[in-house]
């Protein structure tokens, strides 16, 4: 295992020499600054003030819109949307069994 290592490595290392020569080529060092302040010049600018934050204890009828707003857009992290989702779930899940109880009892 160890012999085949050092010759990974080393053609790594080549294949990164290799890659770095050709990039240096095509865009030289000295217009990096001028290409990254083109870049960033067009960037599009996201207005922040635009976001709606809806908290972590959402209810269904919290999570649809009527207009073109975004249906949510968010809480500090990725766990309030997936918690968010299964509290949603859970509740139709749960009004769902209980229609069925009523129906059964009915009939």
């Amino acid at each position: 295992m160890g012999n085949i290592i050092i010759p990974v490595i080393i053609f790594l290392i080549a294949g990164l020499g290799v890659l770095g020569l050709v990039l240096l080529e095509r865009r030289p060092a000295r217009e990096w600054s001028e290409q990254i302040r083109t870049i960033r010049d067009q960037a599009p600018v996201v207005p922040l003030n635009d976001v709606d934050v809806i908290p972590e204890d959402v209810h269904l009828s919290d999570l649809f819109t009527t207009d073109s707003t975004p249906v949510y857009t968010g809480t500090q992290r990725i766990q309030g949307l997936v918690s968010a989702v299964e509290k949603t779930f859970e509740v139709a899940e749960h009004s769902t069994q209980a229609m069925r109880v009523k129906v059964k009892t009915k009939g």
